[in-house]
């Protein structure tokens, strides 16, 4: 039997880094409970800004 393709990362270390910070940085609003003032389309939007970083 091959041995298994090893699989390349999907992510830099720099790009783990910068999610990891602006998480980091916004946990208590990633992590919070929804209400009137924290609805999932502030936490998505959050996440979008994350990743474009």
């Amino acid at each position: 039997m091959e041995a298994a393709k090893k699989r390349k990362m999907n992510w830099s270390a720099n790009e783990i880094n910068a999610l990891v910070d602006g998480f980091v940085e916004y946990q208590e609003v990633l992590d919070g409970k929804l209400s009137n003032q924290l609805t999932s389309k502030v936490k998505l939007e959050l996440y979008e800004n994350l990743t474009e970083r």
